[in-house]
């Protein structure tokens, strides 16, 4: 149960904040793959584990729902497609997944191959879409003027 615990924990701020979804999917997944165990007969686990109910439904709860929503995120986001790179311009100091958490879109954007000059405060955003269809965001990097380091 900790690895399950503590893997949702790691995933969730290591793959989830990189990965486009709402927070309002991601618990209803996680609901219906903590909650999905509760489903099978008494008799299917009860004389090989020895838990009666209540502790089998804390057991689904902690156990194999956060590490089948786990292993969902990391198919997501290491399965992915072709990288596609955008610019936004002005972002450098902003969180690119938490304006998309509040607004549903990223911010205004420009491919990168249709910028010609970009500015010092622009951000360059790798996308890609995840094996289960949450895009995902592969690299994030601030322009830099020519000559810095």
């Amino acid at each position: 149960m900790l690895i399950g615990l503590f893997g949702a924990i790691f995933t969730f701020f290591l793959v989830a904040q990189r990965t486009l979804v709402p927070y309002r999917e991601l618990l209803r997944w996680f609901a219906l793959l903590a909650f999905a165990g509760n489903l099978l007969p008494k008799r299917c686990y009860a004389a090989a584990m020895g838990m009666d109910r209540v502790e089998w439904f804390w057991f689904n709860l902690l156990a194999p729902g956060p590490m089948l929503l786990c292993g969902a995120l990391w198919l997501n986001f290491l399965l992915r497609g072709p990288e596609t790179r955008v610019v936004v311009p002005g972002a450098a100091r902003e969180d690119i997944h938490l304006y998309w958490q509040m607004h549903g879109e990223l911010p205004v954007h420009r491919p990168w191959e249709e910028v010609v000059v970009a500015g010092p405060d622009d951000l360059v955003i790798g996308l890609a879409d995840g094996a289960l269809g949450w895009a995902v965001i592969t690299s994030q990097a601030r322009v830099v003027r020519q000559g810095e380091p």
